[in-house]
């Protein structure tokens, strides 16, 4: 394949997208349902028209709380798998072969809960795909990221926001184990692998992002309250 000049980014307004950045004499293509409601990555007619213009893919979009698959099971398994093999699919009819990187999470085997689940069932379908026709597709599994512009709702910004009014944290879970980066560090990590991609050098079938380094939530908070000079009250749930 010659030198790619155009990269679609799926999930380009979510938190991960929102902070790749292109290299240089490459541009990145937006898709995302806030841009669009026709941008679902489940419209195979309308994805079709758009990979054929692109030379890979960054597929970040995803529905990717586990609170989220939980309340609503089947959109997740939509978002996350169906859509997933919506944009293979679609590649694999085109001559140029476009690359695809997969986004999954670190802790995609253990399938402890539905997102663990789908996230792992788009890795398999990676797999088959790129083996069945002769497919460049990257698996890239990332950690729990953290930084500006972050999910308000989720437990690390909830934490921070509460201690640093030295309100009451409310711990559920604080033996939960995270592997926290930022997510701009993250970002350059893909879009370094896109980079290679795209120059045509050699790049491996699949990536784990990480920290090196896992945290309880317990220890997390207390980090936080610390850092903050926080006077919170850590209260067990």
């Amino acid at each position: 394949m010659d030198k790619c000049k155009v990269v679609l980014v799926t999930g380009a307004g979510g938190f991960l997208g929102r902070n790749l950045v292109p290299p240089k004499n490459i541009d990145y293509m937006p898709f995302d349902l806030e841009l669009s409601p026709m941008m679902d990555v489940t419209n195979y007619k309308f994805v079709d028209y758009f990979v054929r213009r692109i030379d890979g893919i960054i597929h970040t979009a995803a529905v990717s709380r586990v609170k989220d698959c939980n309340l609503h099971p089947y959109n997740g398994f939509r978002v996350n798998v169906l859509g997933t093999m919506v944009m293979l699919d679609n590649l694999r009819h085109l001559k140029h072969k476009p690359w695809m990187i997969y986004t999954s999470t670190y802790t995609a085997d253990k399938c402890s809960n539905k997102y663990e689940l789908y996230k792992y069932m788009g890795e398999m379908l990676c797999v088959r795909y790129a083996q069945d026709y002769d497919m460049k597709v990257v698996v890239v599994r990332l950690p729990d990221l953290i930084g500006n512009g972050d999910n308000e709702e989720k437990a690390i910004p909830t934490i921070m926001r509460r201690a640093g009014r030295g309100a009451k944290i409310y711990l559920k879970n604080p033996k939960q184990q995270f592997d926290l980066m930022d997510v701009g560090l993250v970002a350059n990590q893909i879009t370094t692998i896109a980079e290679k991609l795209c120059n045509n050098e050699p790049v491996s079938d699949s990536y784990s992002i990480t920290s090196g380094k896992l945290e309880t939530l317990e220890d997390i908070t207390k980090e936080i309250i610390v850092a903050a000079k926080s006077g919170s009250e850590i209260v067990y749930v």
